[in-house]
């Protein structure tokens, strides 16, 4: 009988944990099984893999992923942080666009017009150039009028 194994303490853990150098004796029993990677009866062969080879290998894939779930987070907060900083500088120029003395201007009317878009595949650039030209036309119209 095995000096390392005992019964109670086995039956105490329900069986379902091993004492580690049972598991490493099996371990190496059927690695030693294995070697000669013999066919089944039915002619197909197993994979050699044996269970350490396997855990290693998850393992190494599990931190893989890791590596790349922190990089993926640092690229995100990144990005939270750069379209915030983006975000504040339009708060500020709708701010600007908005006092009393500038609102009424073509170039400010223009710009809340792109500002307020909310169609992601019409530009509302076209649209705020026209409003521009539109009130230049109307101002130089103005100018030769009192002339």
């Amino acid at each position: 009988m095995n000096e390392n194994y005992n019964p109670v303490e086995r039956r105490c853990k329900g069986g379902k944990e091993r004492n580690i150098r049972v598991s490493q004796k099996i371990s190496k029993s059927l690695q030693a099984s294995n070697v000669g990677n013999r066919g089944s009866i039915d002619g197909t062969k197993h994979s050699t893999a044996t269970p350490n080879s396997t855990l290693e290998n998850s393992n190494a894939y599990i931190q893989e992923l890791s590596e790349k779930i922190n990089e993926m987070k640092i690229s995100l907060e990144s990005m939270e942080k750069e379209r915030d900083f983006y975000f504040e500088k339009l708060r500020y120029v709708e701010i600007l666009c908005q006092k009393p003395e500038v609102e009424h201007l073509p170039m400010t009317k223009a710009i809340l017009k792109i500002l307020y878009s909310n169609d992601d595949k019409h530009s509302p650039l076209p649209e705020a150039e026209e409003s521009i030209n539109e009130s230049m036309d109307a101002a130089d119209l103005e100018a030769e009028e009192t002339q």
